[in-house]
């Protein structure tokens, strides 16, 4: 079976191509010769990766403005998708794969069915919008959150919803001994090392809203409440990322912070095994990259998730379940007065992982995926 993936964060389809191909599967990642940062390079997940040498990455050029009047290299690339018995396809990226009679997979990466289907303005966006709604029409099948399922349904499409869990390597994300923990609590003598992966975007009213200020407010009354010092590590990324600083400036939390740059995946998992304690998000209800890799390195994660999420598992994932600044300032005073509730909930998350999202299980998943809709 020919498989070919475009699209979306480098971070998932890198991973989901790379895992089929290990399975000796027929498979093409194309990536955009032309990237919007670092991180959407396969170096960015494999620092070490030669990519004249994989024949399984092929780089594309494409003009997404040209998708309906195709130039000469458009019409390559839908050739190219032709030559396929079943197509994976992120986001915007189905629009191409609805140009062709091959079946697909429209597989939903958060921001696509969340803010581009409803609600564009101007032409452009407008007719982004319609494109959009015809892909997923078209699509066989249509891997999607928990939140978007009701606007599925409204478009009748619910009968082609799928939820397969993505692939973690779990090999890669482990919990290691890492020398930066002690070079980190050595620095002030610190007791415990906490630290905030997500991106930085907290006064937006819509779906991306990840709740910083909570976490920050929270972290305030841990450090006036507790006789522990803690050091915050946050990542210097998200469009609110200069009214996070300026939260900490107004709470004097400068000198318990310490920021860093967006990190490659070998160093973000030396950040993620020097802490004692990491947070993901507290608005969404969902989860992504960040959790799964948190808990793969066997660390307590806190966030927010809504039991649409935590229902899609015969076993919920074993986090810190928390929204409020309250209850996050509750959970982080117990946790760190317990090492062994850390280790417990730790090693739990890290076996929920393995279970449930592994690079072999998540594998046998898609491939199953792939050959009921290519019948």
């Amino acid at each position: 079976m020919r498989i070919k993936i475009y699209g979306g964060p480098l971070s998932i389809s890198y991973n989901l191509a790379k895992v089929l191909h290990g399975k000796n599967a027929d498979v093409t990642l194309f990536i955009d010769k032309t990237q919007i940062d670092d991180s959407y390079s396969p170096a960015w997940e494999d620092e070490d990766i030669d990519l004249a040498s994989q024949d399984w990455i092929e780089e594309v050029n494409l003009r997404f403005n040209r998708c309906i009047l195709k130039g000469k290299r458009e019409k390559e690339f839908l050739k190219e998708l032709r030559e396929s018995d079943v197509l994976h396809m992120y986001g915007e990226s189905s629009i191409w794969a609805s140009f062709t009679d091959i079946p697909y997979v429209y597989n939903s990466y958060g921001f696509d069915l969340d803010q581009m289907l409803f609600g564009r303005k101007g032409f452009k966006g407008r007719m982004l919008s319609c494109l959009l709604r015809r892909s997923l029409l078209k699509a066989k099948s249509i891997i999607a959150f928990p939140h978007q399922y009701k606007m599925l349904k409204k478009m009748e499409l619910n009968t082609k919803i799928n939820y397969i869990p993505c692939p973690i390597d779990t090999e890669k994300y482990n919990n290691k001994e890492t020398s930066l923990e002690d070079e980190l609590k050595k620095r002030s003598n610190y007791d415990f090392i906490f630290f905030s992966p997500s991106r930085h975007e907290w006064t937006h009213t819509h779906k991306s809203n990840k709740g910083n200020d909570k976490l920050i407010r929270a972290f305030k009354k841990y450090i006036e409440t507790s006789s522990k010092r803690a050091l915050l590590i946050l990542v210097e990324k998200g469009d609110d990322l200069m009214k996070t600083k300026l939260l900490l400036r107004e709470y004097l939390l400068e000198e318990h912070v310490m920021w860093i740059k967006p990190q490659k995946k070998n160093e973000l998992i030396n950040f993620y095994n020097a802490s004692d304690i990491v947070f993901d998000q507290f608005t969404l209800g969902g989860f992504g990259q960040t959790f799964l890799e948190s808990m793969s390195c066997g660390k307590p994660t806190f966030i927010y998730l809504t039991k649409d999420y935590r229902d899609l598992y015969e076993e919920a994932p074993p986090c810190i379940n928390v929204s409020g600044e309250n209850e996050i300032l509750e959970k982080l005073l117990e946790y760190t007065r317990d090492k062994k509730m850390r280790e417990d909930i730790g090693r739990a998350s890290r076996e929920w992982v393995m279970k449930y999202h592994d690079f072999k299980v998540s594998a046998e998943n898609y491939i199953n995926l792939y050959n009921r809709i290519s019948r």
